[in-house]
């Protein structure tokens, strides 16, 4: 993730965010290698946050930076 984070900050005006979805997926997740993770851990990760309180378009960002994130590899 540090890799996108170099790129946003050089790129984007969308850096401070960027940093917070990424810490937010980086937890929720919980994963040791990108290869490991599947549909079901997506799956819990939304209702995890569901169950958080957090509002669904914020789920939505966080899923879409972690597809840009996947993107860029």
């Amino acid at each position: 993730v540090s890799d996108y984070l170099i790129y946003s900050k050089t790129n984007k005006r969308s850096y401070v965010r960027d940093t917070i979805l990424s810490n937010h997926l980086i937890r929720g997740l919980n994963l040791g290698l990108i290869a490991n993770l599947r549909l079901a851990d997506l799956e819990k990760y939304k209702l995890d946050r569901l169950n958080q309180k957090v509002k669904g378009s914020t789920i939505n960002r966080e899923l879409a930076f972690g597809k840009a994130y996947l993107i860029m590899l």
